[in-house]
């Protein structure tokens, strides 16, 4: 089964994805799953920290499928969808490489968490969470908002997504991974 890209109107992702399963539940139809890629951000707030989720690539529902034309012809009608990726008469597929760290950074609910991390001097080093499984590059830690700026490659465009991290001040030796950061 492949991913392939929905086009959807800007907000309302999650309730395409409702819609959409609803629909294909009552046809009974299971060779399916539908993901918007969320993360969990750290913003201020009248001084303080607060977490909030927002959408990774907004206005974008991943769908994997064998059928997706299939899914497209019974779906098409729905309020909000605009339209799915696709190049003449095939849908096009996101490349494997280009899901998988977004894939294996979500949790059972798609959010993409906040990691612990270690910085010295050009060096990210990742103590818990979901950059463990994170297979690229950092452009820019922002110490002060608690962010990273990581590149990910998705529909062939690269973007650059502010992830929140915990800066810890004290690394110890565990299981860790090392980072690279980005220069062009």
């Amino acid at each position: 089964m492949g991913w392939h890209v929905i086009f959807v109107e800007y907000g309302k992702e999650d309730n395409v994805c409702m819609q959409m399963s609803y629909l294909l539940k009552h046809i009974n139809y299971t060779d399916y799953e539908l993901l918007v890629p969320k993360r969990k951000l750290k913003e201020k707030r009248k001084g303080l920290f607060v977490e909030i989720i927002k959408t990774m690539f907004p206005g974008y529902v991943l769908i994997k499928t064998n059928n997706a034309w299939d899914i497209f012809n019974k779906t098409r009608h729905l309020d909000s969808i605009y339209k799915f990726l696709h190049s003449n008469s095939e849908m096009q597929e996101i490349r494997l490489e280009e899901i998988a760290n977004i894939v294996y950074m979500l949790d059972e609910e798609g959010v993409i968490g906040i990691s612990d991390i270690y910085v010295e001097n050009d060096r990210i080093i990742v103590t818990k969470g979901p950059l463990m499984n994170y297979d690229g590059l950092v452009k820019k830690v922002d110490r002060r908002n608690h962010r990273v700026k990581v590149l990910f490659m998705f529909n062939g465009e690269s973007h650059f997504i502010d992830i929140s991290v915990n800066l810890i001040e004290k690394f110890h030796h565990t299981s860790a991974k090392e980072i690279p950061f980005y220069t062009s």
